[in-house]
């Protein structure tokens, strides 16, 4: 079973300044080239901290349709050097039911 609010962070020290990440991860037709649109649930971030980190939803193409939001942090570390660490959150787990879960399925209708 996957859960809500699962977190991989994944750190990297880049040999790049800051400002070259930041167009990579924030102008859409760089972003493309690493990180396609249809990975994201719309074109907008989250949230952006200009320079310093953005934050996109995600939501995978295939079933089991899991959500989750991607965040890009920056920081400079010297000699035109950067740290660059991505968070990735499950924002919608899943649960794997087995097939003879003895229960009845249901729909739900809106009123």
């Amino acid at each position: 079973m996957t859960k809500a609010n699962e977190t991989i962070v994944q750190e990297y020290e880049v040999d790049a300044p800051p400002d070259k990440l930041w167009r990579a991860v924030s102008i859409t037709e760089y972003r493309e080239q690493w990180l396609p649109s249809g990975d994201l649930d719309g074109a907008e971030p989250l949230s952006l901290d200009e320079g310093r980190s953005v934050r996109y939803a995600m939501q995978e193409p295939e079933p089991p349709f899991r959500r989750s939001e991607v965040t890009f942090e920056i920081e400079p570390i010297g000699a035109g050097r950067s740290l660059f660490r991505i968070t990735h959150r499950l924002t919608a787990g899943i649960e794997m039911r087995a097939a003879n879960s003895n229960t009845r399925p249901g729909i739900r209708m809106a009123a």
